[in-house]
């Protein structure tokens, strides 16, 4: 089954600090998804923005598992913040690596 087309469209992609993107580890945008003819999200210019940089990975992670309300990917697949999803990884990445050096 088939089921209505989601189309995303990036209006404008950002850092939020726009001086120094260094220290903002996301890409951000201002976004229009549609689901069908229906608009779920149309940024304006006054939008804080979406983190498009998590958002593609959890996208990513749709294609070996589906996302569904009873056994979601993560809290939202467009987040308003990947930061957490980053330190997890981090800490992930971490643990493996002090347990390889412990050996």
């Amino acid at each position: 089954m088939v089921g209505p087309t989601f189309t995303l469209y990036i209006k404008k992609l950002f850092w939020l600090i726009e001086d120094r993107p260094e220290v903002d580890l996301c890409a951000h945008a201002l976004l229009k998804i549609m689901i069908g003819n229906e608009i779920i999200v149309d940024d304006n210019k006054d939008s804080g923005g979406w983190t498009v940089s998590a958002s593609a990975l959890f996208f990513l992670r749709t294609l070996k598992r589906n996302h569904t309300p009873t056994n979601p990917l993560c809290d939202a697949l467009i987040p308003c913040c990947g930061q957490r999803t980053i330190l997890f990884s981090l800490s992930i990445q971490r643990t493996a690596k002090n347990s390889f050096v412990n050996r």
